[in-house]
């Protein structure tokens, strides 16, 4: 967990939180062994790996910090604190899961949640996701200095290390261009953790919204700018559709969104709204709780649409297939999540 010192302590941005609770061994080793039941603490403590019994009982403080766990006193003779996950961590592991298996598609290699290569890759995505850089770069390539001009508070050599760690990570990579700017770019890898992202803002504004960072254009935006190069649609499908996020509550203020133009079934540019040129065929539009629960059982409210009804049902069908929607839906099968976890 992100202490004054951290990178992201002061950069938290929706999902944020999830990720960096996730980030850490220690509170994964937890969450995973209280996902099997209730144990008592000098038991638990002797089960998590490699950890010490200060950063144990410290990683304990901020998981119950966060209504992830409980702990009660037995009355027993010496006294014993059973320890077991609370709802908030239940509903958490199924973000663990997706993780996870976003984890184990890793351009290196396999990585598993927890283990040290994994940690540096979760908190890559945080810092990433916290800074804005992934957003912007999901985007189109951009250079160093044009990342400056976009990205506020950073600095030039901190935005440097950030984006190194970010390719070092697999997220990002240079475009191979006869350039002196060397722009970079999201990986295909990096745009699949789209789902991840979204499956942590959903469970960070259902389950701990004080704690939460509200939703603001930079996620709205983010999360699909990153999945929309990944649809596919059948082929022979063209047109332009707009996806537009309000924010809550229903009728508040436009956040944003992007613009994606098809052509046989395939994404040939994707935007933010803002550098819409023309007429589209279609829109869809809702508040971001809309967006984010949209296809899962537990929705208040679906995103509305207009134009071609056909083409605009087609991108969110395959937008949930790209892992954008889709993976949010998993949030409310915990049980059977947490099996693979």
């Amino acid at each position: 967990m992100p202490g004054a010192g951290d990178p992201v302590a002061d950069r938290l941005r929706a999902g944020g939180r999830a990720l960096l609770v996730l980030a850490d061994p220690a509170s994964v080793s937890i969450l995973r062994q209280l996902a099997r039941g209730p144990l008592e603490s000098t038991e638990l403590l002797g089960r998590v790996d490699y950890v010490s019994r200060s950063t144990y009982f410290e990683r304990m403080r901020d998981l119950e910090e966060l209504s992830l766990i409980s702990r009660k006193r037995r009355v027993d003779v010496p006294p014993v604190t059973e320890c077991r996950l609370a709802a908030n961590g239940q509903r958490l592991l199924p973000v663990a899961a997706l993780l996870d298996e976003w984890l184990g598609s890793a351009p290196q290699g396999p990585l598993k949640l927890g283990e040290a290569y994994a940690t540096a890759a979760v908190k890559a995505l945080a810092i990433g996701w916290g800074s804005t850089l992934l957003r912007w770069l999901a985007e189109r390539p951009y250079s160093l200095t044009e990342l400056e001009q976009a990205v506020d508070g950073l600095g030039y050599r901190k935005l440097e290390r950030t984006v190194r760690d970010l390719a070092q990570a697999g997220l990002a990579e240079r475009v191979a261009v006869r350039s002196r700017l060397c722009p970079y770019r999201v990986t295909p890898w990096g745009r699949r953790a789209a789902g991840p992202l979204t499956a942590a803002i959903r469970w960070e504004r259902n389950a701990i919204p004080g704690r939460s960072a509200l939703v603001t254009s930079v996620e709205a935006e983010g999360v699909l700018l990153l999945a929309l190069p990944l649809v596919e649609l059948p082929a022979g499908v063209n047109g332009t559709c707009i996806l537009l996020v309000d924010a809550d509550p229903s009728g508040a203020e436009s956040l944003g969104g992007a613009v994606v133009r098809l052509m046989d079934g395939r994404p040939i540019s994707w935007a933010p709204t803002a550098a819409l040129g023309s007429a589209a065929d279609c829109w869809v539009r809702g508040t971001a709780s809309a967006w984010l629960d949209a296809g899962s059982d537990a929705f208040t409210e679906a995103p509305r649409r207009g134009g071609d009804a056909g083409l605009a049902e087609k991108v969110i069908a395959a937008l949930r297939e790209a892992g954008s929607a889709r993976l949010s839906v998993a949030i409310g099968h915990s049980s059977e999540s947490s099996r693979s976890y």
